[in-house]
């Protein structure tokens, strides 16, 4: 993980020949954001499985009017507030499953983990996108 984000700030650094040491911060910003995605996403798959987690990781397309209206102050239409309550519904459906069985004993803590981690992960990956388009702007 550190010697690929040294990896990817070396290329950056090469390839732009319009860096100034402002683009820095923000720069450090999104790394941060995109590895805590990365982390979290590879814990979660070392716990569980793949299809769950690539399901409730793409969860960060709903993330991104959320968080874009918690943090850019953006208006959530109607359409979007209908899917994102589609997406929470079938959400909770795979995650309930878990912890009912949790619950009743069924099954151990390590699925509904996996699942509590793969959407931290959407949580981060949703985050870098409305951090990009926040800060991105101010770059072009």
């Amino acid at each position: 993980g550190l010697i690929s984000a040294f990896r990817f700030s070396l290329s950056a650094l090469m390839l732009s020949p319009n860096l100034r040491i402002g683009m820095m911060w923000p720069a450090l910003k999104l790394a941060v954001i995109s590895f805590a995605g990365n982390a979290l996403l590879a814990l979660s798959l070392a716990r569980g499985m793949a299809s769950r987690i690539s399901f409730l990781t793409s969860l960060a397309v709903v993330m991104v009017p959320i968080l874009s209206a918690v943090f850019l102050k953006e208006r959530i239409s109607k359409t979007q507030v209908a899917a994102i309550l589609l997406c929470a519904g079938g959400a909770s459906i795979m995650c309930g499953q878990n912890i009912l069985q949790v619950v009743l004993g069924i099954s151990n803590l390590s699925t509904l983990t996996s699942d509590l981690l793969a959407l931290a992960a959407a949580m981060c990956f949703g985050g870098y996108t409305v951090a990009l388009s926040r800060e991105s702007v101010k770059y072009d």
